[in-house]
């Protein structure tokens, strides 16, 4: 995704990350891990280190089911065989470290941009007597009445509310989608933004106090670029419930 972005590649970044539970290897090593899941044979910590060698991903990660939101950070092999042990398949992603334990989920709406911010995870290194530690989803963690009310806009950095809107339209050409959102930190030491997380069609009312009328707002004008769209090519205007 990272080629995609254009002139905000140098700016912008997403965290590296592979799925484990469908290894896309080729070769021998793909043939016998087709075989060890269908054995029911689970990955141990010789075929972790040798999976995320393949894949270039350093430690600590996050392990992020596909077919739920028990998400944990994952500090060394033994860990990471740990939880495939637990639920696969997964996506494995290198843990970002980043500035004031914030995350940004930042709502596009058409060319609407909504930025809203949460509490993250503190500053994390690989640990050899640490395995893992699950905590869940991070968006739904608690917040006091500050950082709430900062959630709807307020209290952010100017500069960087900036980027993110640059950001966010940079994934709209790259996603060619209206509705959307992504997850991002602002990395510790570089200033860079770097996409932890991207959904299409999210649960806006969970961050946006005012969802109705901006969401009534996209519609209209996507309707009117709809309508002038057939208008310039000759065709005629559609009705509403077209």
């Amino acid at each position: 995704c990272s080629k995609g972005l254009g002139e905000g590649a140098g700016k912008f970044a997403f965290a590296p990350s592979a799925v484990l539970g469908s290894i896309q290897d080729g070769g021998a090593e793909k043939d016998a891990e087709k075989d060890a899941e269908k054995d029911g044979v689970q990955l141990g910590e010789s075929e972790a280190k040798a999976w995320l060698a393949r894949k270039g991903l350093r430690f600590p990660l996050l392990y992020k089911p596909v077919d739920n939101h028990d998400i944990c950070v994952v500090f060394n092999p033994r860990g990471l065989a740990s939880a495939a042990r637990a639920c696969r398949p997964a996506v494995v992603q290198e843990y970002v470290p980043h500035t004031g334990e914030q995350i940004y989920k930042v709502y596009a709406l058409g060319e609407e941009t909504i930025i809203t911010r949460r509490r993250s995870l503190p500053l994390l290194t690989a640990s050899e007597t640490k395995d893992n530690w699950h905590f869940g989803r991070i968006s739904a963690k608690t917040v006091s009445a500050s950082e709430a009310r900062a959630s709807f806009g307020g209290g952010i950095d100017p500069r960087v509310a900036a980027d993110m809107v640059a950001l966010a339209g940079e994934m709209r050409g790259l996603l060619r989608l209206q509705l959307f959102n992504f997850d991002a930190v602002v990395e510790h030491g570089s200033g860079k933004l770097v996409v932890v997380d991207v959904n299409h069609f999210p649960g806006y009312q969970k961050c946006i106090a005012d969802l109705g009328p901006r969401f009534l707002r996209f519609l209209a004008r996507s309707y009117q670029a709809h309508a002038d769209s057939l208008a310039a090519a000759g065709m005629a205007k559609p009705t509403p419930d077209e």
